[in-house]
């Protein structure tokens, strides 16, 4: 091959390799559940396996940590998460029976959190805010005669333009004190 045509073939693979972006790799790995003992913000943050909802009094701050991963050779940025949270509902009252027949509503909370950015094969948790509105709905619920039985976190990664492959959605759910 003549020096002329290596470098026409060079450039040629230059200007394709530049017109695709390259596709960014962000993986979920998981949700973890939070909470401190009480609701000033100075608390400090623990693990938890059931929420603090009690007879529709939220009894400590409430988070939760989402494992984000940049599993591609680049960084990455402006990744948004959207997120929306749902409770099983039941009258209050009602006998225990009823449990197994109560219902999932419609999210009480949907938001979105901005990530500005993940270097390459790197992992970050982001930490979702959710004491206030749940605060507020659990008050909301016993007004109306009904508790939550168990919380519902479902997250995902917003898509960007000409991202290709299925959108990722990741669920969590947690019991609600008694």
């Amino acid at each position: 091959m003549r020096k002329g045509g290596l470098i026409a073939a060079f450039v040629a693979c230059a200007v394709l390799f530049a017109a695709f972006p390259a596709q960014a790799e962000i993986r979920l790995e998981g949700v973890r559940w939070l909470a401190s003992q009480g609701l000033t913000p100075a608390r400090r943050f623990e693990e938890i396996t059931v929420a603090p909802l009690y007879r529709g009094f939220l009894k400590g701050r409430v988070r939760a940590r989402v494992k984000v991963r940049n599993a591609s050779p680049g960084s990455a940025e402006g990744i948004l998460l959207r997120y929306a949270m749902s409770a099983r509902l039941l009258p209050m009252g009602a006998p225990a029976s009823a449990a197994e027949r109560a219902a999932w509503a419609v999210p009480f909370l949907v938001e979105e959190k901005r990530i500005p950015r993940i270097g390459a094969q790197q992992t970050i948790e982001a930490n979702l805010e959710l004491t206030t509105l749940l605060k507020l709905y659990a008050a909301r619920l016993k007004r109306a005669g009904y508790r939550a039985l168990e919380l519902k976190l479902q997250v995902m990664v917003e898509p960007h333009l000409g991202e290709k492959g299925d959108i990722q959605l990741v669920e969590s759910v947690i019991r609600v004190t008694e």
